[in-house]
């Protein structure tokens, strides 16, 4: 039986053994979590007397459950599990070594991986799930509006056609110092752009704001069709990557307050840092996944934290001007 590696679907059914194909590279389509621990925690209880739990995978990044079991067992004499790490040529003697060799040159972290099972060193997990939830505000799914404060608004916007256009408000609090994700509202694919627009600008009118800030890709129709709401519109400054290292310290230092979002908190722990020669670090997604939760709530996040550097600034209400 071939199924999906889906953690709802396996824990029913009893097994003789299973086999689990690239545990690796298993990941959530649209929230780019990593289902692999879960998936294993539904199949234990399902397999009868003496049944095996095979994982087969290339090497990738130094965290998750491959990496994780390859650091606790590997040479190591246990009754009940076994690590077998080998490289392609060891395991396929056909294989074309010319291809190997030509992968070497072109990216050599990802063909070491790839070929010889070496784990990859310039990638890591940017936050852990310990600090993620550490400022998640449990059952809080979001706040209204209230006149105390003044908010701020920023926008992952899409083209509609495969990745979300995500929303995400936030304020200070003045006596805590704390930055508070209000609201993530987000617009799932397929759907037409300036719908989306239209659909945000009515939550933002129930928040007195009439600024948008948007990520770097909202350009062109985006901010025409915003304008045409007689709403201003500012491009961010900061790349993704420079939003999410500027947000990574408002969690570490519990700076900040985010909403009960499952869908939020997973794409955050989906984020990977990627180590760049001669620049900073790449914090993205996995290949394949989404961000646009995470982005938006970054933006609004790190926007509002700037509010002591440039008063004034990013703050729309209804006396902004």
């Amino acid at each position: 039986m071939i199924r999906q590696a889906s953690f709802r679907a396996a824990r029913a059914p009893h097994f003789i053994g299973a086999i689990l194909d690239e545990l690796a590279f298993m990941r959530d389509k649209e929230t780019s979590a990593n289902p692999a621990g879960e998936l294993i925690k539904g199949i234990l209880p399902g397999l009868i007397s003496g049944g095996k739990l095979i994982g087969i995978s290339s090497a990738y990044a130094r965290f998750g459950i491959l990496f994780d079991e390859y650091r606790s067992y590997y040479g190591i004499d246990d009754p009940d599990t076994l690590i077998w790490l080998s490289d392609t040529m060891s395991m396929n003697p056909f294989y074309d070594k010319k291809k190997i060799e030509r992968a070497l040159k072109k990216d050599r972290s990802h063909a070491r991986a790839a070929y010889y099972s070496i784990f990859r060193e310039d990638l890591e997990s940017f936050l852990s799930l310990d600090m993620i939830e550490s400022v998640i505000i449990p059952g809080r799914w979001e706040l209204p509006y209230n006149d105390e404060y003044d908010y701020v608004a920023f926008c992952d916007f899409s083209s509609g056609r495969q990745d979300s256009s995500v929303l995400a408000i936030a304020h200070k609090d003045e006596d805590s110092s704390k930055v508070i994700l209000d609201r993530v509202e987000e617009k799932r694919p397929p759907f037409k752009p300036v719908s989306a627009i239209e659909e945000f600008s009515q939550i933002l009118s129930g928040y007195k704001i009439n600024k948008i800030i948007a990520d770097k890709y909202s350009i062109g129709y985006v901010k025409e069709a915003i304008e045409k709401l007689d709403m201003d519109y500012e491009s961010s400054e900061l790349s993704a990557s420079e939003l999410y290292l500027e947000f990574e310290p408002l969690i570490a230092q519990g700076q900040v307050e985010l909403l009960d979002n499952k869908r939020l908190l997973q794409q955050l722990m989906g984020l990977e840092r990627r180590t760049r020669s001669g620049g900073k670090d790449l914090i993205t997604h996995y290949p394949g996944g989404h961000d646009d939760a995470a982005n938006a709530a970054a933006g609004a996040c790190v926007m509002v934290s700037k509010e002591d550097d440039t008063p004034g600034t990013f703050w729309s209400d209804e006396n902004w001007r």
